[in-house]
C-alpha cells in the first residue's frame, strides 16, 4: 500500500471467496499482538509510516479490531525480505504483485529527483498563474502550492460543474466580499477569475491543477483609499492585514483542492510572491485612520519597503 496509493487494513473481518467482507467477528486485542505487528513492519526497508490502532468492542475491551493506516509514501520504493532477497510489492486491487526491475529503477529515480521535480513543477504553476493577471494597475499577491505526491484529478464536465457550484459567486476572502465571477478549463487545470477578461484577470484568480495550484489576490493601495494620490512616484501602501489574509486564503484554497479534489499527499512546497507594477511598494497599515488627504501619517512596518525596477516581474517573500 505504501508503494501504491495507501490504504487501510482492518484486522478482524472475515472475507468470502471474492475478497469481500462477509462478517466482522473481531480478534483478541493485546499489547503483545501490537508489538508483534510493529516488529513485522520494522522489516520493511525503508520503514514506511504506519499507524496501528486497536478498536475495542463495546462488550469486551479485550476483543475488537485492529486498524493499520498506511499513507502513500514519498520514500518508496519499499522492499520486504523474500527468500533471502528483497522484493518490492505493490497493491493491485485485492492482490499483490512485485515491481519489475525497470519499475524499481524508475521509483528510485523518482525518490532521488522528486524534490527537484517538485520545485520545477511549482515554477510552471506560478508562471501559468502570472500569465493570466492584469498587472497594469495594482500589485498582486500570488500563492502557489505543489504537493510532494501528485494527485490524479480528472478534468471533465462533472468536475467542472462541482467547481462552479463550490466557488463561483462565493467570497473567498475573510474581510472582503470579492468573489470569483467565472470558471473555465485550461491545460490540466480548472481556472477561476474575478474579472470580465479571462486573459487579464482582476481582483481574484485561481488555477486548480491536477496536482497543485495557485491563488492570486489583487492588493489595494491604502493611500488611494483615504486620499487622492496624483503622483505615481508615491509608493503603493499595501495593508499588512491584506497580505496575511491573502496568504491564509491561498493556503486554505489550495490545500483543500490538493486534498479533496486532486487526492494529493505528502509535504507541500509553497511559494508566496508579490507581483508589482512599476511603482515601489510599502507594507503597513491605516488601522488608526491616519491616512488623510494632505497628510501622510500611515504606520509603516520597519524594513518592508520593497522597490523594483520596471522590468522586474516578481519578488518572492523571504
Amino acid at each position: 500500500m505504501a508503494n501504491t496509493a495507501g490504504g487501510l487494513i482492518v484486522i478482524g473481518v472475515q472475507e468470502d471467496g471474492q475478497a469481500r467482507a462477509a462478517s466482522a467477528p473481531g480478534v483478541p486485542l493485546s499489547d503483545d499482538e501490537t508489538r508483534r505487528m510493529t516488529q513485522i513492519i520494522a522489516g520493511i526497508s525503508p520503514l514506511p509510516v504506519v499507524e496501528i490502532r486497536a478498536i475495542p468492542s463495546a462488550a469486551d475491551p479485550n476483543h475488537g479490531f485492529y486498524l493499520l493506516a498506511v499513507p502513500r509514501s514519498p520514500r518508496g520504493p519499499h522492499a520486504v525480505p523474500v527468500n533471502g532477497g528483497l522484493r518490492y510489492p505493490k497493491r493491485n486491487g485485492s492482490t499483490i504483485r512485485y515491481l519489475s526491475e525497470p519499475e524499481v529503477a524508475d521509483a528510485y529515480r523518482q525518490r532521488a529527483f522528486g524534490g527537484q521535480n517538485q520545485t520545477d513543477r511549482l515554477d510552471e504553476i506560478l508562471d501559468d498563474a502570472l500569465a493570466r493577471l492584469d498587472k497594469s494597475d495594482y500589485p498582486w499577491l500570488v500563492v502557489a502550492l505543489m504537493p510532494e505526491l501528485p494527485g490524479n484529478l480528472v478534468i471533465d464536465s462533472a468536475g467542472f460543474t462541482v467547481v462552479q457550484a463550490q466557488l463561483v459567486g462565493r467570497s473567498q476572502l475573510f474581510f472582503d466580499g470579492t468573489s470569483y465571477m467565472h470558471a473555465g478549463v485550461g491545460r490540466r487545470r480548472y481556472v477561476l477569475g474575478g474579472g470580465s477578461n479571462q486573459t487579464a484577470e482582476k481582483y481574484l484568480a485561481a488555477d486548480l491543477h491536477t496536482d497543485g495550484g495557485a491563488f492570486a489576490e489583487q492588493l489595494e493601495d491604502v493611500r488611494r483609499n483615504h486620499a487622492i494620490v496624483a503622483d505615481n512616484s508615491v509608493p503603493y501602501l499595501i495593508s499588512d492585514e491584506s497580505v496575511v489574509e491573502g496568504l491564509i486564503t491561498g493556503l486554505l484554497t489550495l490545500g483543500q483542492h490538493a486534498r479533496d479534489r486532486a487526492a494529493a499527499g505528502g509535504n507541500v512546497l509553497v511559494r508566496a510572491t508579490l507581483v508589482p507594477t512599476a511603482r515601489p511598494i510599502e507594507i503597513g497599515h491605516a488601522r488608526d485612520h491616519e491616512v488623510l488627504a494632505g497628510s501622510e501619517r500611515s504606520a509603516l512596518l520597519p524594513g518592508v519597503r520593497i522597490s523594483w525596477a520596471p522590468r522586474d516581474q516578481e519578488h518572492a517573500f523571504r
